[in-house]
């Protein structure tokens, strides 16, 4: 008498190259801006938050906890989650230097002081959320790891190469493109 459980798979679309240029310019634009009243204001790294999720493919969680460490000349080291493979990615100068700007250890802690991963990726969500409203996008963070995906193989890189910079199979990468 058990029906078969419903399954609601929905591909994460990336990013198109509109939107990505669409939401880093708004998330620059806004820094420090009230959205709505009585909201608190973008937070001033946003837009360098943005930056560093499209150019790492780092989840968010990850990306809200990352250390200067983990930045090591112009490329930022990091194990892929799935596989614990270390990755090391090249960054734009542009981007760089924001980061090297940034005086604290934890590059993006909350402005609360929470070191508590949970809350530090929820600020942070937060942030790109209101910029995604802001602008009209549909989406949430994770879209930042498809459109990295897309970029890479866009520019030639190989699927296996994808695959290992986001720490998932080649098959489960070639659904992107």
């Amino acid at each position: 008498h058990m029906k078969s459980p419903r399954t609601h798979e929905t591909a994460v679309e990336p990013f198109s190259r509109a939107e990505q240029e669409k939401i880093l310019q708004a998330a620059y634009r806004l820094a420090g801006t009230r959205i709505k009243p009585k909201q608190a204001p973008v937070h001033p790294k946003t837009g360098t938050f943005a930056k560093l999720l499209l150019h790492s493919a780092l989840r968010i969680t990850d990306a809200a906890t990352i250390t200067k460490e983990r930045i090591q000349g112009d490329r930022i080291f990091l194990y892929a989650t799935k596989n614990k493979k270390p990755v090391t990615l090249p960054l734009p100068p542009d981007l760089m230097r924001e980061l090297e700007e940034i005086k604290s250890e934890q590059l993006f802690a909350s402005p609360e002081g929470s070191k508590r991963p949970e809350t530090v990726s929820d600020y942070w969500r937060d942030q790109l959320i209101k910029v995604f409203g802001a602008v009209g996008i549909k989406g949430h963070p994770h879209r930042f790891r498809h459109s990295v995906a897309v970029n890479m193989l866009d520019a030639g890189s190989s699927v296996e190469a994808v695959a290992l910079v986001l720490g998932n199979s080649a098959a489960i990468v070639a659904t992107y493109y």
